[in-house]
């Protein structure tokens, strides 16, 4: 399992301290996977975290949504952007807290507006 390599890896001391910031948000889930250890918040996905012989990635599943004020994220694809760490000193543990706050409330507000439509549609109210 990716985890238990990553918590003995060459950058498990990274490794340990973003999942350390990721787990102090109430109400966030870890989920061990083959592959990578993903976060969830609001029954839908944050991020997830992995080790490489290169550094550690953080991978924001909403990435593409969110505002990157530190140019930090890579990426092209849809949904999914990336940050690169080798050490703690690449990014700030305040410009990670935001980034992962973003995407938290990204998540609420979907979850939000989700519950708000089913309610529309249950209440049968339209548009003028």
């Amino acid at each position: 399992m990716q985890f238990d390599k990553d918590m003995v890896g060459d950058y498990s001391k990274l490794f340990l301290y973003i999942r350390e910031i990721l787990l102090s948000y109430v109400g966030l889930k870890e989920v061990k996977k083959a592959n990578i250890t993903s976060y969830f918040c609001e029954g839908s996905g944050i991020c997830y975290l992995r080790t490489y012989e290169t550094g550690l990635t953080i991978a924001l599943f909403k990435g593409a949504a969110l505002e990157d004020r530190q140019n930090l994220l890579s990426g092209e694809g849809k949904t999914i952007r990336h940050m690169y760490m080798r050490n703690k000193k690449d990014i700030k543990k305040n410009v990670l807290q935001e980034y992962f706050q973003d995407a938290i409330v990204y998540n609420i507000e979907k979850k939000e507006k989700e519950l708000m439509l089913k309610l529309l549609k249950k209440k049968n109210i339209t548009a003028l």
